[in-house]
């Protein structure tokens, strides 16, 4: 894969310094001492995420162009007994969904 530039740095320094920071009210920088870039292509659970993230959103959409996702989806249906198209009630305890509408939904 591509190698990461001499710049790669800002963004994480943003990220940390700007976005992070103020959300937690860590001005001083106690809070976050430090956040790293990682490959997901290397770390298994964040493509086990992105793989769960990718069906839940292709099956809420209604897409249907796939035979492999739509494999995937279902999948997920059978494993989890669930619809996969509401909100889960929260004593669910190995998979929880949250659908939220906002104001202009």
């Amino acid at each position: 894969g591509a190698r990461l530039g001499a710049h790669a740095g800002w963004p994480l320094r943003w990220l940390r310094g700007e976005v992070l920071a103020n959300d937690h009210y860590d001005f001083d920088k106690s809070i976050i001492r430090s956040i790293q870039l990682a490959r997901s292509h290397e770390i298994g659970i964040l493509q086990m995420v992105d793989l769960l993230i990718g069906a839940l959103t292709y099956s809420v959409r209604g897409l249907s162009g796939s035979a492999a996702k739509q494999s995937v989806v279902e999948k997920i249906r059978q494993r989890s007994g669930l619809s996969l198209s509401r909100t889960t009630l929260s004593t669910e305890r190995k998979f929880n969904l949250f659908f939220w509408r906002g104001r202009d939904a």
